[in-house]
């Protein structure tokens, strides 16, 4: 019995001397590990200060025989300030600030040359796209001077709504010219002009007339007549019984108002019956000959000329 528990004592005393031994072996690992990535760091620290170094330097170097050129070779020093990087010249600067500041100014100057270059090239190019577009619109309305609104022709909302868009954008043509343009373009400009003023002069009355067509036909159920009057079909009057109500009167003049100021209609008069006294409102429009743009809001905008 004695024996067995010596043995045992003795076994016990040995797997505690390996585990210490082992315990041991495992914190000299990891010290050596740690003291391998330190060595490692401060290698890389060193390496990185020693690049660093090298590179100011060279960079001294070089700005030193940039700056000796101006004795020798002033053409070759030029043509090396002008390849030299920002680092490059800020080394520069420190043996020479005026020849640093020098190659700023001139690296500027180019600068602001090449971007006035892409200013006037860009602003050739508008031109001539502006004078291509002028003979287009020119040879179109010369070809068609006046509006189409024969039989052929289907008299609609769509037919009103694309032909003083149209209208709209011409003008537009004129409003977005370039800010300066040489005197065959300009004479370009007055005949266009012209060519849209006779245009427009042709096309409002016949809108107008159509306009009013298309709201006799849909107000017929309630016993709306519809009609224009004067040379230019500028004034319109809606005649109705219900337009003895004053209520009635201002609920139809605020429906038709966008559409009587877009096609530019001088009066618009409500009568309850044929002759009788009629609430009348008169819209001071543009002249049919004045060119203008429309904007959001579907008013037109004049435009210079």
């Amino acid at each position: 019995m004695d024996q067995a528990k010596e043995r045992t004592q003795q076994q016990k005393v040995s797997q505690n001397s390996k585990t210490g031994r082992s315990a041991s072996t495992g914190r000299n690992s990891q010290e050596w590990l740690l003291i391998g990535c330190l060595g490692a760091f401060v290698l890389f620290v060193a390496f990185i200060f020693l690049t660093i170094l090298v590179s100011e330097s060279q960079l001294q170097s070089k700005a030193e025989e940039i700056v000796a050129l101006g004795d020798t070779d002033a053409d070759k020093q030029r043509e090396k300030l002008a390849d030299a990087d920002d680092s490059l010249l800020k080394a520069i600067e420190k043996l020479n600030p005026e020849l640093a500041n020098t190659e700023r100014g001139r690296r500027k100057a180019e600068e602001l040359k090449a971007v006035a270059d892409t200013v006037k090239a860009g602003a050739v190019k508008a031109k001539a796209k502006y004078y291509e577009t002028l003979e287009r619109e020119i040879q179109s309305m010369r070809e068609k001077p006046r509006m189409k609104d024969d039989g052929d022709v289907i008299k609609d909302e769509v037919y009103v709504t694309v032909n003083t868009a149209l209208l709209a954008t011409r003008a537009k043509l004129l409003a977005e010219a370039p800010y300066e343009i040489d005197p065959e373009t300009e004479n370009l400009r007055q005949e266009y002009i012209k060519l849209h003023r006779a245009y427009q002069q042709d096309a409002f009355p016949k809108l107008r007339r159509t306009q009013a067509s298309l709201w006799l036909n849909k107000l017929w159920e309630n016993d709306v007549e519809v009609r224009v009057s004067g040379s230019k079909a500028d004034r319109i009057t809606f005649t109705a019984a219900m337009f003895a109500s004053n209520r009635n009167i201002s609920a139809m003049h605020e429906t038709v108002l966008p559409t009587l100021r877009l096609l530019r209609f001088k009066r618009a008069s409500y009568e309850w019956y044929r002759g009788s006294q009629a609430p009348y409102w008169d819209l001071e429009p543009m002249a049919d000959d004045k060119i203008a743009t429309i904007d959001s809001q579907n008013n037109w905008q004049p435009v210079k000329n």
